[in-house]
């Protein structure tokens, strides 16, 4: 659990990194709200691998967000190669290949593909 005085440390890292960022007695109450749930060597660790990529602030959402539930991800080599087949059909099993062959058949369908 994040005490005031770690956001208040928080806020200074940022601004010591950031100098447009700004923090007053509001935004810190506001901070602590969200983060006082948080630990604060997750969160601080967090930032400071933040300021390795990032030349803007982070956000709070920044700083709290599990790396693997970021939607903006992109995919690997082999997690993109097992979509793709899953895409085209690769991962499918015999029966379920035989059962859109027998849809393409009643639709008129040639080839492989529906």
């Amino acid at each position: 659990m994040m005490m005031k005085r770690e956001v208040f440390r928080i806020a200074e890292l940022i601004t010591s990194f950031y100098s447009q960022a700004e923090f007053d007695q509001h935004k810190i109450n506001a901070w602590h709200e969200v983060l006082k749930s948080h630990e604060y060597e997750v969160v601080k660790e967090r930032l400071l691998d933040y300021v390795k990529h990032h030349n803007h602030p982070p956000t709070i959402k920044q700083l709290i967000q599990d790396d693997k539930t970021d939607s903006a991800v992109v995919p690997d080599y082999e997690e993109t190669k097992a979509m793709l087949q899953l895409k085209r059909g690769a991962g499918l099993s015999a029966t379920a290949k035989e059962e859109l062959a027998k849809i393409r058949a009643l639709l008129g369908i040639e080839g492989e593909r529906l």
